[in-house]
């Protein structure tokens, strides 16, 4: 009974806040049904006195068969698209449950299984909870309302399956600091409401033409492309330059090697192109946004063969003209003194040099590493920065 009481005084708070005109209302037994059978895999796999001193403990706590589902802690409920009298679970937020204890449990990912007959849901944060196995694909697919889907810091591994890259209304996937290997599909280009694609610091090791497919390009609403510290080598794609709205690409971290291509000119979004730690060549283009990266010329550090007004690095001119002959070889025995002049005016030159290039931020030790990131939120968190 306290807990329905408890349930019904979160809808009202929602609906005097004009969050949600929900009445008290009941989610479908069979989502809490899922819910529960999630949470005994649980119990499963962690002793009961290590267990209960935990977070996730606290947690599931509300989780029961006495109440309802609709006032469960990390549990988000709406109204049923299909119905004015029925409210259904449309975010679960799950990260982090088991940080605090040591060792953590093993998570195969087919415990997930459960959580795939919620079709109803919209958001799905499980990061940071040493999950391991493949990503089920099949179950996801399921999944065809699902628009956040948060799965980072965990111990994924194999490819990532394109039954990911066919739910229509997914707009970010957070997919970092995992073990992936392979490729994007080709079938990427589907998600035409994408906005967020984060799968940095993983195994993509193949060439970029085989492992980001050129149908990358067709993703117009994108805003956020990082797929740094991987493998990845080849050059960059041409059809990048296609993403009209794009604001952020970090390529950083990889095997690149090529020039940048001038198409990435045409994106009057970006703000931020991060290349560093790759094995570029050539003039960095200038024209368009490209030009306002001249204030972050870290970005490209580490591509010894880069130049451009951005790194405050002039490129050599090629004016089609043959070199001057060498001029001739003066066959006399040079003194002592002299060599040593040129001796000392060589170490100064390289010091003077090399200040210099620190200075304009160009010449620099490689950046720290962004490639391993914290826990993303704690129990209760929400959102995405």
């Amino acid at each position: 009974m306290a807990m329905e009481i408890k349930a019904c005084l979160v809808v009202a708070l929602r609906s005097f806040f004009f969050l949600s005109p929900t009445a008290c209302q009941s989610c479908p037994e069979y989502q809490k049904q899922a819910l529960l059978q999630f949470k005994s895999s649980i119990l499963a796999i962690t002793t009961p006195s290590i267990f209960n001193s935990s977070d996730v403990s606290q947690l599931l706590q509300s989780w029961n068969s006495s109440s309802d589902c609709y006032g469960w802690v990390e549990v988000e409920c709406n109204d049923s698209p299909n119905s004015t009298s029925r409210v259904v679970i449309t975010g679960l937020y799950l990260d982090a449950l088991f940080t605090h204890l040591s060792p953590q449990p093993r998570v195969e990912s087919s415990m997930l299984a459960p959580i795939f007959h919620i079709r109803s849901l919209e958001e799905l944060s499980i990061s940071d909870n040493n999950i391991q196995g493949e990503i089920p694909g099949v179950g996801f697919a399921n999944l065809s309302n699902l628009v956040l889907l948060y799965m980072e810091g965990n111990n994924l591994s194999g490819p990532i399956p394109p039954h990911l890259f066919h739910l229509p209304l997914l707009r970010d996937i957070y997919l970092r600091d995992n073990s992936l290997s392979g490729q994007l599909p080709a079938d990427i280009g589907n998600l035409t409401s994408l906005q967020r694609l984060s799968s940095q610091n993983n195994s993509l090791t193949r060439e970029i033409p085989s492992c980001i497919p050129a149908s990358l390009g067709a993703l117009k609403a994108l805003k956020l492309l990082n797929i740094s510290c991987n493998k990845l080598s080849g050059k960059i794609l041409v059809s990048f330059g296609d993403l009209e709205n794009i604001e952020t690409i970090d390529l950083s971290h990889n095997n690149l090697s090529g020039s940048i291509p001038l198409t990435l000119t045409k994106l009057q979004q970006l703000t931020i192109l991060d290349v560093r730690n790759n094995e570029l060549i050539g003039q960095i283009p200038d024209g368009g946004q490209m030009g306002t990266l001249i204030l972050y010329p870290n970005y490209f550090a580490n591509n010894s063969g880069l130049c451009g007004i951005e790194i405050h690095l002039p490129c050599p001119k090629d004016d089609g003209l043959p070199l001057p002959p060498p001029p001739p070889q003066i066959k006399k025995q040079e003194s002592w003194f002299l060599w040593e002049g040129v001796w000392i005016g060589y170490q100064v030159g390289l010091l003077l040099a090399t200040r210099f290039m620190v200075l304009i931020g160009y010449f620099t030790l490689p950046p720290p590493s962004n490639c391993r990131h914290p826990p993303h939120r704690p129990i209760g968190g929400r959102g995405r920065n």
